[in-house]
């Protein structure tokens, strides 16, 4: 959900703002996860000439004093710097964190764009994906154990579930 929906939005409660006013409902939550967490501060804090653009997720902090201080805290980013995590641990009240730091640098992994020629369904622009060596001829099963681990991005859910089987129709 998003910090908007905890709370009342123009005078009208919204359906989760209603159940963090039941006490057995609040007491079941176990744990509060805040993923991309820099945006708390970005978003959620007024900039020099303007207003926060969403005020709520600066003000964040309220729900875990809501629910209750105990309340385990994950608090998730890979951008974070440490006046970011110095501000989180001071409004949400965190004691003793654990904070885990890791490169994002993933040098197992390639960014490519590639241009599509005619229709986005028009499949034969995903042949990209398979090495160069693999023709029409090889067994299906080769194929597929030679393709690299593969994200591809697409507006339209039904593309992207059609992908698969037409890539392996592809060298069928």
């Amino acid at each position: 959900t998003s910090p908007e929906q905890c709370k009342p939005i123009s005078g009208h409660k919204t359906r989760l703002s209603k159940l963090l006013d039941d006490v057995v409902f609040r007491s079941q939550i176990a744990r509060i996860i805040i993923d991309e967490a820099h945006l708390t501060y970005i978003w959620g804090s007024p900039s020099l000439d303007s207003v926060a653009f969403r005020k709520a997720w600066g003000n964040i902090w309220e729900l875990r004093i809501k629910l209750n201080v105990s309340t385990p805290v994950m608090v998730l980013t890979a951008t974070a710097p440490p006046h970011l995590i110095q501000s989180w641990m001071k409004s949400l009240h965190l004691r003793d964190p654990v904070i885990h730091k890791t490169t994002s640098n993933c040098p197992n992994q390639t960014y490519a764009v590639h241009p599509i020629f005619g229709s986005l369904s028009d499949f034969r622009n995903l042949r990209m994906l398979v090495p160069k060596e693999i023709g029409n001829e090889v067994a299906p099963e080769v194929v597929i154990n030679k393709i690299l681990k593969s994200v591809v991005f697409s507006n339209s859910a039904d593309l992207i579930s059609a992908a698969p089987l037409a890539m392996y129709d592809m060298f069928l």
